[in-house]
C-alpha cells in the first residue's frame, strides 16, 4: 500500500477547513504531522482519514 502525504493547504482542501484550523489540528495532536523543511509540513493521508472516522459525528 502506497503511503500519500499531503501538504497543509492540501489537507485544508481535503477536510473543508480553513489552513489555520489545520494547523490546530496538528497542534492538538490529533493528526500527526511531518516537517520537512523550514516552510513545508506534510500529513499522511490514512492519519488524516484515522481522524475523520474518529471524530465524524461528534
Amino acid at each position: 500500500m502506497e503511503n500519500k502525504y499531503m501538504t497543509i493547504p492540501e489537507l485544508g482542501n481535503y477536510l473543508h477547513i480553513s489552513r489555520k484550523t489545520a494547523y490546530k489540528l496538528i497542534q492538538l495532536g490529533r493528526i500527526p504531522s511531518f516537517r520537512i523543511s523550514e516552510r513545508k509540513t506534510l500529513v499522511k493521508q490514512s492519519d488524516v482519514d484515522k481522524y475523520v472516522e474518529k471524530y465524524a459525528g461528534k
